[in-house]
């Protein structure tokens, strides 16, 4: 029902076939109809309804047209790669997962999870990511024996609105050789030599203060070398006092004859202990790591410092992993190491000083008396 108006305001409803029917009420005279058709007349005016309709479709069909011109993203996960592609237990690799956005519409920020075997290990930022962007984020792991899966997905706190969802995530499958550790033979004990007793000389001499000089062995670099670079790790300070700054160096060559070489080192301190070099960056699990390049005939020298915190006898462990060129699928992955030793306090020069025997100066004033009397005699 439609209450047309009152008689004062002289309001008629006018369609094929409408029923309108005078009431007098508490509301005065008033017309009600029942309104099936789309025209109304009042006061020898029309009003079309359908042009009411046309106005709002014409809003409607406008604002899909903005929302489509805007767009919407779409994230997916194109393929995920990892460095190197030949994996033996207790290698350090780096995985690589390469985003892009397939959509219309910037994507804005979002997280990257990264799963090992169903575990999640690590995530990624993306601040942002436009309409048909790409990107890459990348995270490291060592290696453990045996077949493994590595995951990553996009958009894992779901914050982005997207057209799809089903290319959000990537799953890859991939396989880590056992290391068979050799057996070292044992060392062989260096015989202590017998030190010999000095045989007292009738002569009065002026006991001597005697200053042992202290040797201190350094470790011979471990050294790589191969046709196509060289690479080692020196030790330039191996020997130090609890709180003193090991101090090692780490050079790299690449041949003249051969293209770009993209090197990273990789710096395994001994337990509890960190690299304090500006160069290297800590990557978890107590390594550190630093990247760099090398043009042909190019070579790189590394300061590494490794903050001593405990006393005893350390091994400090380096790899090297590089590759040439674009053949990453040819890297190649090396393992340096360097003997330390870390003293709780310095050595004192003092104590290792030759003490004169007791009684030997008395004896030797004896000596020379009797000598005197004898000769004294004889005259």
């Amino acid at each position: 029902m439609l209450a047309c108006g009152d008689s004062k305001r002289n309001v008629n409803a006018f369609e094929q076939g409408a029923k309108c029917d005078r009431e007098v009420g508490d509301l005065k005279d008033y017309w009600r109809c029942t309104v099936t058709s789309a025209m109304y007349r009042k006061n020898g005016g029309i009003f079309s309804v359908g042009i009411l309709l046309a106005i709002g479709l014409s809003i409607l069909v406008l604002t899909t047209e903005i929302a489509s011109a805007e767009g919407a993203p779409d994230l997916a996960i194109l393929d995920i790669t990892w460095s190197p592609t030949n994996i033996g237990a207790g290698n350090y690799v780096s995985f690589t997962a390469t985003i892009k956005n397939q959509g219309s519409g910037n994507a804005g920020s979002f997280y990257v999870y990264w799963y090992i075997d169903g575990s999640k290990v690590d995530e990624d930022y993306v601040s942002s990511l436009g309409a048909e962007a790409t990107t890459q984020v990348s995270f490291g792991w060592t290696a453990t024996a045996g077949s493994h899966t590595i995951k990553a997905i996009a958009d894992a706190t779901g914050t982005v609105s997207e057209t799809s969802e089903e290319n959000n995530e990537l799953s890859e499958t991939f396989y880590v050789t056992p290391v068979v550790t050799p057996t070292l033979a044992p060392k062989t004990p260096t015989p202590t030599p017998t030190p010999k007793t000095p045989t007292p000389m009738p002569k009065i001499t002026p006991a001597a203060t005697l200053t042992p000089v202290l040797k201190i062995p350094t470790p011979t670099p471990s050294t790589i070398s191969v046709k196509s670079a060289s690479a080692s790790l020196h030790g330039e300070k191996t020997d130090v006092v609890l709180g003193e700054d090991i101090l090692l160096k780490l050079s790299a060559v690449n041949l003249i004859t051969k293209p770009k070489m993209h090197v990273q080192v990789i710096i395994i301190p001994p337990s509890g202990m960190s690299v304090t070099s500006s160069e290297f960056s800590k990557s978890g699990a107590g390594q550190f790591t630093s990247n760099y390049e090398l043009e042909p005939g190019d070579g790189k020298d590394i300061e590494v410092r490794i903050k001593s915190n405990q006393v005893g006898d350390f091994n400090v462990n380096g790899r090297i992993v590089y590759y040439f060129g674009d053949e990453k699928d040819k890297a190649e992955d090396y393992t340096l190491n360097l003997p330390v030793k870390v003293r709780k306090e310095p050595v004192d020069s003092a104590q290792n000083v030759q003490k004169p025997i007791p009684g030997f100066g008395v004896v030797i004033v004896i000596i020379g008396l009797s000598f005197a009397v004898f000769l004294k005699r004889r005259r």
